[in-house]
């Protein structure tokens, strides 16, 4: 009897540290949602590594030889490949929400830095992170409100961004399922789901071959899979919608008055370290205004 692939072992991804959540979304909660994703992979392989012992010694430990004995062995070796497919999707799905609480926690991490950083220098942080709209008479102060101001937007761009894209990966995952085939979405790249398992077979192919089975488990999972399909073309126009949005946003923040005011100067990204990154915008910015005059002279 073949034996199955072993499923790979996953942990989760390290969070940078943070203590609010200013760009939005449950960030250890969905860490915590893919460790219960990643803890159920081995149990389903505690199963068929179980169950395999066991067809192994109806079959060969008992000497079953003939057409009904390879048939049993053939069916259950498709049973088998069909968990694993399971595990690699549950694998799968896990990995990208695990990306995207990393991703959020370290922007989540660089704009408090930067906050710190502001505040530091008199800047008024408000209670969900946000920048004051008023104008410092400082200079100081007004260069660095200015700074954090931009690194804000960026910080909550990015952030947004990310989990556009996490959504974009599940849906081609939850595409790749009922359609039998892997998913591209919107003529995008295929999906991220491992094409093959065992001899031959796509995932889609399998878990298609699993949920068209004649028994009273296939029917009931066949009615949940269609009210998850209905749901998941709900989720799809909300995610094109959501990437519509991320790309004109991002429009906004290259050609708008607050990227031009610091285009050239140094652009503030969120995923870098907030305090280096705005005392060096502030020192250029400040460079440039003491040359402005000289160079108005030689001209």
């Amino acid at each position: 009897m073949a034996g199955t692939a072993t499923l790979p072992t996953k942990s989760l991804l390290p969070l940078a540290s943070f203590a609010h959540e200013w760009v939005g979304g449950d960030i250890h909660g969905l860490g915590a949602f893919a460790g219960a994703l990643y803890g159920y992979v081995p149990e389903m392989e505690d199963v068929v590594t179980a169950l395999n012992k066991k067809v192994g010694q109806i079959v060969t430990d008992a000497g079953w030889q003939g057409s009904a004995a390879s048939a049993f062995t053939s069916n259950w070796e498709t049973i088998s490949a069909q968990v694993n497919a399971i595990g690699l999707v549950v694998i799968q799905t896990g990995s990208i929400v695990d990306q995207l609480a990393q991703d959020l926690s370290k922007i989540e991490n660089a704009l408090e830095n930067a906050a710190g950083q502001a505040a530091a220098h008199g800047v008024q942080i408000g209670g969900d992170g946000q920048p004051p709209q008023v104008c410092y008479t400082n200079k100081t102060q007004e260069d660095w409100r200015l700074g954090y101001d931009s690194f804000y937007q960026q910080a909550r761009a990015d952030a947004q961004n990310a989990r556009v894209s996490a959504a974009g990966a599940l849906l081609k995952i939850s595409h790749a399922i009922p359609s039998g085939k892997p998913a591209k979405s919107g003529g995008g790249a295929p999906s991220q789901v491992p094409t093959r398992v065992g001899e031959g077979n796509t995932i889609a192919d399998l878990l298609t071959d699993l949920l068209a089975s004649p028994t009273a488990y296939a029917n009931g999972v066949r009615a949940k899979v269609e009210e998850a399909t209905t749901s998941l073309d709900k989720a799809q126009k909300a995610w094109l919608k959501a990437q519509a949005a991320a790309r004109q946003a991002d429009g906004r923040d290259r050609h708008g008055a607050g990227h031009r005011r610091w285009h050239g100067r140094g652009r503030i990204r969120a995923r870098q370290h907030g305090g280096d990154r705005l005392r060096r915008s502030r020192r250029r910015r400040d460079r440039t205004r003491r040359r402005a005059p000289d160079a108005g002279r030689r001209r």
